[in-house]
């Protein structure tokens, strides 16, 4: 877990409060940025999150209130947290800072109630705020009012960023704020996993997503057919559950190597290490759908390459700043499943390629994604929007 330290030259009275309709035990990548954000700043940060409650909550570091945060029915389902918002007399903490996980329908709340009551609010923005969200004109305007009454805006990355300012939003306002991963040691080897999992002795490729269209699983499922002309001893491992995996399993069936393509559905987190520890290679390769939907950086690809896994990605949303092409990993065109075939292929024949990106990406992981930089950086944003 992420440990809270000292942080020179801020207040320790400084208190920041999440409301987020995304926490564990939801296991998207949201949720779980905002889990390691919170542990970070602990003492100093608290969250509100819906329930129902984690088994962990009581262990955290941190102070979290579980409880609905909008209307089940009706129109304006902020109205709940407006009202919470409005009514709140907490002593010692009339300067803190509230953050939005949301822009809608958390951010319109804390917008809303600024009108009323003196409020410094932040607002993170993922890719759905702006890519598919922004497109409905009604949404647009309450978009840009939120963000443009901020005092500072909270980018996922730096393609959301730019999607931000093509909003009129001012680039001093906004700061980046990646996920937080740490670079952790395991006892468990290499070997000692595949045995444990019955990985064999063939190559493993592995991802781990929600299983939804956006996430590409098919274009590698597509690939596979190129790679098993020349390595047929390849398995590809897929970790996740969601709404496009009846779908995805249809398309496997119907390759040449049905059986060399494992669905493993959910697994714990020391199950998911594990297999990061046994794989040979950890693929991503999102694509753009026509409703504008994209994808983050990826947790789970920043948490491949913190194990020290080669990584495939593709050039998608946030996607290559979670890598460096050609250093940690390879980049392809979305949709290329024939040069996606032919990495896969180029990585698996070179032992010593597989261990330089995977040591590189290590490495880019400590110097942009380690707790110390990504909290830093959200201090020195909020103390500069103070």
């Amino acid at each position: 877990m992420y440990n809270h330290y000292h942080r020179k030259g801020y207040s320790m009275n400084e208190m920041f409060t999440l409301f987020t309709i995304d926490f564990p035990p939801d296991r998207g990548g949201v949720g779980r940025m905002y889990e390691a954000l919170a542990c970070a700043l602990a003492p100093q940060l608290r969250v509100y999150a819906p329930l129902p409650k984690n088994e962990n909550d009581t262990e955290l570091p941190f102070s979290i209130v579980r409880q609905p945060l909008l209307a089940e029915a009706g129109l304006l389902k902020w109205r709940k947290l407006f009202w919470v918002l409005l009514l709140n007399k907490e002593k010692g903490r009339e300067h803190e800072l509230f953050i939005a996980g949301q822009v809608l329908p958390i951010g319109t709340a804390l917008w809303a109630a600024s009108f009323f009551k003196h409020i410094r609010y932040a607002v993170f923005v993922h890719g759905m705020d702006i890519t598919v969200a922004a497109k409905v004109v009604r949404r647009r305007w309450l978009i840009r009012r939120i963000l443009k009454r901020a005092d500072v805006v909270l980018a996922a990355n730096q393609f959301i960023e730019k999607k931000v300012i093509a909003l009129g939003i001012s680039r001093n306002k906004i700061a980046v704020i990646y996920p937080i991963v740490e670079v952790e040691s395991s006892r468990e080897q290499k070997e000692e996993a595949r045995e444990r999992l019955h990985v064999g002795h063939g190559y493993a490729l592995l991802t781990i997503c929600r299983l939804v269209e956006r996430k590409g699983v098919q274009l590698v499922i597509d690939a596979l057919e190129t790679v098993w002309k020349v390595l047929p001893e390849v398995t590809y491992y897929v970790i996740g559950k969601g709404s496009f995996e009846e779908q995805l399993k249809k398309f496997a069936s119907k390759t040449s190597h049905p059986d060399r393509i494992v669905f493993l559905g959910e697994v714990d987190d020391r199950t998911a290490r594990s297999w990061r520890i046994a794989a040979d290679i950890f693929i991503l390769t999102p694509l753009t759908l026509k409703n504008g939907d994209t994808e983050g950086v990826g947790i789970a690809l920043l948490e491949a390459s913190a194990a020290g896994l080669p990584v495939i990605g593709s050039r998608h949303g946030g996607v290559p700043e979670g890598m460096e092409d050609g250093v940690s990993g390879s980049l392809i065109a979305e949709e290329d499943t024939k040069a996606l075939g032919e990495q896969i292929l180029s990585l698996l024949q070179n032992a010593g390629k597989r261990r330089a990106m995977g040591s590189a990406g290590q490495q880019l992981v400590k110097n942009r994604f380690g707790q110390e930089r990504v909290v830093n950086t959200f201090l020195s944003a909020v103390k500069k929007n103070d």
